[in-house]
């Protein structure tokens, strides 16, 4: 009776432990040289020539305004299995909203050496069973007000969409000249 006791003690020690294992803890591990993280936070809009310009096709369901608040404390909702994320840096974490209305919570990771925004939209409490991966790019400015936020898809196929912060110019009608001879 006792041996019994203690293989069924091991056995559903063994069971909790595989489950934690599945389950993984999401953190923020930060990175102060990571400037995409570090710069990404604020309201951005849609620059629709510099859009146009990078896919001269129109584009259906493209959202004119994003913006993007860190809020750590979002991870929590995360915790699932997720063996993608087990491995991998999260440089910043927090909401993004899409057009004013439609909020996420999201991650900024890194694979292969791109940038990746990851944000989830699945209803709570599973808001891990779908996500939505872009790749993500800062064109960035001596004013972080003038940077340019760039999101494709997560395949080197998809073009990106310009998005400047919110009240700035479009890049394509900023007025200063970039310095060094023209291209031929």
């Amino acid at each position: 009776m006792i041996v019994r006791n203690a293989v069924l003690a091991c056995a559903a020690l063994a069971a909790v432990g595989s489950t934690a294992v599945l389950v993984q803890e999401l953190r923020l591990q930060r990175d102060a040289e990571n400037q995409v993280a570090a710069r990404i936070a604020g309201s951005w809009t849609l620059d629709g020539g510099l859009t146009r310009r990078l896919d001269g096709e129109a584009r259906q369901g493209v959202p004119s305004k994003i913006k993007f608040e860190e809020n750590e404390n979002m991870l929590a909702k995360l915790k699932a299995p997720q063996p993608r994320f087990a491995s991998k840096q999260i440089f910043s974490a927090g909401i993004v909203t899409i057009d004013g209305t439609k909020t996420h919570p999201y991650i900024l990771t890194s694979d292969h050496g791109n940038m990746y925004l990851v944000y989830y939209n699945g209803a709570e409490p599973e808001v891990t069973t779908s996500s939505v991966v872009h790749t993500i790019a800062l064109g960035f400015a001596r004013n972080a007000r003038n940077d340019v936020l760039f999101l494709a898809g997560d395949t080197r196929e998809t073009s990106s969409l310009a998005f400047v912060h919110e009240g700035a110019a479009p890049v394509t009608s900023a007025t200063t000249p970039a310095s060094g001879p023209a291209p031929k």
